[in-house]
């Protein structure tokens, strides 16, 4: 019987939105065989951003970012086919992720542990976190922070339009790390089949 294959190793992340008090983060472990862009929906997900917008990751000097023509900056490495065990080798503790280059969401991702993969684990999966993120085009943390102004002060004159613009379940402080693991199971690898 062959053995099962698994990945050379895992990498646990904190992943935080910079510039945000109290902070909004999530502890997730995947594979580093794992795709960029994987990393950037899984970030995505769990921070229940909409995808609307660009994004690149800097590791180092690298650019992990999908080619645009309508923009001059020279292009980067392609998050579909360039995997996160390809850039993040032993001396790298530390990536930046930008997202939607309006608002300027910066997220400040830093290499916790490399572990040993295990074969009762199926990956992505998210250890911890704290806060939901942001409504998505809200401003960037300067308008976020703004945004929560109107939106817990029932006398503020924005309120009802920032209540009703964020919906009704939109809360700052929630944080639900079942859902998030529920969302993340769309990105989990397909078991090895058994032989019998």
């Amino acid at each position: 019987m062959k053995a099962a294959m698994f990945p050379e190793e895992v990498l646990q992340l904190r992943i935080e939105i910079a510039e945000i008090e109290p902070p909004a983060f999530r502890v997730v472990q995947l594979e580093s065989t794992r795709t960029f862009h994987l990393l950037h929906e899984i970030i995505q997900w769990s921070f229940e951003w909409k995808n609307y917008h660009l994004y690149e990751f800097r590791v180092g000097r690298a650019r992990v970012i999908v080619p645009n023509p309508g923009f001059p900056e020279p292009a980067g490495l392609h998050p579909r086919t360039t995997r996160l065990g390809d850039l993040l080798g032993r001396t790298f503790r530390h990536v930046t992720y930008t997202y939607d280059f309006g608002d300027n969401w910066v997220h400040d991702i830093t290499i916790e542990k490399r572990l040993p993969p295990d074969p009762a684990v199926r990956y992505p999966v998210c250890l911890a976190g704290a806060r939901a993120g942001p409504p998505e085009d809200c401003g960037g943390p300067g308008g976020f922070e703004d945004f929560l102004a109107a939106w817990s002060d029932a006398s503020h004159p924005e309120h009802r339009e920032m209540r009703g613009w964020a919906g009704k379940h939109y809360d700052p402080e929630r944080f639900d790390l079942k859902l998030v693991n529920e969302a993340l199971k769309l990105f989990r690898a397909q078991a090895p089949k058994k032989k019998r």
